[in-house]
């Protein structure tokens, strides 16, 4: 408005001798005697009605409705973000197993069963385990697997029908025996592996542990959840935080409809809350100590 009303002045200041005859140079020091009267006599009439009639109605019925409407959905899209922001993380894992089920879900702590198993075996053949436990491995695992679907589950009064995930870390060469193992024996299964390496120690050794109390905490929340292992995690207090980075998992399952293999691999992403629910979480455990293991060998 000010910009106008400064191109009006211009405009009548320069045509000023037409509208005032006689008129001479125009100073700043006539602002009082000359500007202002043309501003009040001439302008602000012109201007009032132009302003009241149009530019006011211009933005009463239409830019004030309009920013209106504009705040109004800022306000929306914030609210609506603060809610998405609050809602729990879901994690891709989560996504894909926190489904109603019927079935019990067993989650095996597999190195740690089938060390006590090679353990239990060897010395019944009076063989010092240390001694091969780096030999061998393809026939054990394949000789685990006939005794624990078999002889393990009966014993612990597991039914045919449960669903079983295999927790692992990744070994040389090793999924050529779980194929194997999957097409031999016809139960509902899944092989997770952890595949990465971690330069931490304490990361390194625990990841497999780490991993059975996740799926636990996962699992637990919408089905009747059971661990199958002989580790009681008294230290997991040590490691459990420590994971505070995404984990990629390859999970092996196979298809009964099409008798093939699926691969695929999985983000677990992580973060405080979890950490904190799966230190102070109780387990249901279902296993059987080492010293009754050699009972059913």
């Amino acid at each position: 408005m000010y910009k106008f009303t400064q191109l009006l002045l211009i405009a009548i200041m320069s045509n000023l001798k037409k509208i005032v005859p006689n008129a001479k140079i125009i100073l700043k020091s006539d602002f009082q005697t000359v500007i202002q009267p043309v501003i009040q006599n001439v302008i602000k009439p012109v201007i009032k009605p132009v302003i009241q009639n149009v530019i006011k109605p211009v933005i009463q019925n239409v830019i004030k409705p309009v920013i209106q409407n504009v705040i109004q959905n800022t306000k929306h899209i914030t609210n609506k973000k603060s809610k998405q922001n609050t809602q729990p993380i879901k994690t891709k894992f989560e996504q894909n197993v926190n489904k109603k089920s019927n079935q019990t879900v067993y989650i095996v702590d597999f190195l740690n069963i089938f060390s006590d198993f090679r353990e239990i075996k060897y010395k019944k053949e009076n063989i010092d385990f240390h001694s091969v436990k780096h030999n061998n491995k393809e026939k054990d695992t394949l000789d685990f697997f006939d005794l624990f679907f078999t002889k393990y589950i009966n014993h612990v009064n597991i039914h045919n029908s449960s669903q079983f995930y295999f927790v692992m870390k990744k070994l040389n060469d090793y999924e050529k025996v779980l194929d194997n193992v999957m097409k031999i024996h016809k139960f509902n299964m899944k092989f997770i592996i952890i595949e990465d390496k971690y330069n931490n120690d304490i990361l390194d050794k625990n990841k497999d542990d780490f991993l059975c109390q996740y799926f636990f905490y996962i699992l637990q929340k919408s089905n009747d959840c059971v661990l199958i292992s002989n580790d009681k995690y008294r230290d997991k207090k040590d490691y459990i935080k420590l994971f505070n980075f995404d984990i990629f998992i390859r999970m092996i399952h196979l298809n009964k409809k099409t008798n093939l293999l699926e691969k695929s691999m999985l983000k677990i992403q992580l973060n405080e809350n979890i950490s904190n629910h799966m230190i102070i979480q109780k387990y249901t455990r279902c296993t059987i100590p080492k010293r009754d293991l050699g009972k059913i060998l």
